[in-house]
Formats: structure tokens, sequence, C-alpha cells
């Protein structure tokens, strides 16, 4: 999973891992409503970095977005307000003004 593709949710020390990752297949099972088993399996990867505090879901995919969505909307329910931080993907216009950005101050820009 690349970066400007990936959610990236830090969940804070009082957050069990365990439980975290429970609420995420919760949200998986959540997806495989809206979209159907099979494609929710083809279609979502996420990964657990236990040492970062950190759940990765990839958000290439509409499939994706929606369980990074209900997996938010859960946690926020379930561990509270300030029990996480979540870095959203860029998107491609974002990405292009950045690119714009950087190519217009030069190479010897700070």
């Amino acid at each position: 999973m690349t970066s400007m593709s990936t959610y990236r949710i830090w969940l804070s020390p009082e957050v069990d891992l365990a439980e975290a990752e429970d609420t995420l297949r919760l949200s998986m099972f959540a997806a495989e409503g809206l979209y159907g088993a099979a494609r929710v399996l083809l279609a979502v990867r996420y990964e657990v970095v236990s040492a970062r505090r950190t759940i990765l879901i990839d958000a290439t995919t509409r499939e994706g977005v929606s369980v990074a969505r209900i997996f938010s909307a859960l946690a926020l329910r379930e561990f509270g307000e300030g029990s996480m931080a979540v870095s959203r993907p860029a998107s491609a216009t974002a990405r292009a003004i950045g690119r714009r950005l950087h190519d217009e101050s030069g190479p010897d820009a700070p």
C-alpha cells in the first residue's frame, strides 16, 4: 500500500489493539452488506502494524474507502474522540497541486 492510497489510523495507547482489529472486522462485515462478501474479500486490503499502533486501510477501491469510513465511525463510538488520528490519502487534484508547487519552486527552494 502506498501512502497516497492508504488511510493511516493511529490509535492512542488507551485503545486495545485486539479490540480495534475486531472493530475493523466488523467494518468488513458491514461493507459486505453493501457490496457482497466476495467483492469485499477481493477489493479490500488492510494491515495492522502493532509496533506503531496503526491500522492501514487500502483506499484505492470504493469498498476500501467504505471500510475506512465505517471503521472510523465505529471506532469513534467505541473508543471515544481523541482515541485515534486519521490521515487520508491525497486526492489526485491535491497531488497535482503539490507537484506543480514543487516544480514551480525550483530545485533550490527550501
